[in-house]
């Protein structure tokens, strides 16, 4: 559509469109044809105009604050989502946004080297980089994190509110064993114990 219409259209604002759209056809084709028209004639529809006109944040951005969330960061998180807020990004939006990456980075945990994310190869290297830090289970509890602020944040007074905690809970996570290494610690603390009971050894 956009060759026969002469449109120039990055395939980073494609997919923005496309995953805005959510599966409607007719309001991809609305979404774009709104970009095309507020762009100037001949040159390339900017991604920024896209996302403002979608009031989404920067991929990059958004990767970013996954990032600083899931490592803990409860400060770095909360300036960043504030700063994302103040420049007109919706808070439903970058939660969904949020909810996407939290399975990116498990696929990426998963598939290692043959993962490839839905755009940019940036997109990809730094989707393995936030999942090479995080065991499968670490991923699951922060999709699961997520999930519930999203549903929180629907019958919030505010939700960018709800959208803060959430950071706030991710970044908690973060300092909490990870489900693996809880169970390696309560088995190792479970053999120590049985060798100093006085009992007989325990088998290995």
């Amino acid at each position: 559509i956009c060759a026969r219409e002469e449109a120039r259209v990055s395939s980073e604002g494609l997919t923005l469109i496309a995953r805005a759209a959510e599966g409607s056809v007719r309001d991809a084709l609305s979404i774009l044809d709104q970009a095309i028209v507020t762009s100037d004639e001949g040159m390339e529809v900017p991604v920024e105009t896209i996302r403002d006109m979608l009031g989404l944040a920067d991929h990059t951005r958004l990767l970013a604050l996954f990032d600083l969330a899931a490592s803990g960061k409860h400060k770095e998180a909360l300036v960043e989502v504030e700063d994302q807020l103040e420049a007109s990004a919706d808070p439903m939006i970058i939660f969904k946004d949020l909810i996407d990456l939290a399975v990116e980075v498990s696929r990426a945990r998963v598939m290692g080297d043959d993962y490839s994310a839905a755009g940019p190869a940036e997109w990809t290297r730094l989707t393995r980089a936030i999942a090479e830090k995080l065991s499968p289970a670490q991923t699951t509890r922060l999709w699961q994190i997520l999930m519930k602020g999203f549903e929180v944040a629907g019958v919030a007074p505010e939700p960018a509110t709800a959208l803060k905690m959430t950071l706030i809970q991710m970044a908690a996570a973060a300092h909490i064993p990870s489900p693996e290494d809880a169970i390696k610690a309560i088995v190792e603390a479970s053999q120590g114990g049985s060798s100093n009971s006085g009992g007989a050894p325990t088998s290995k």
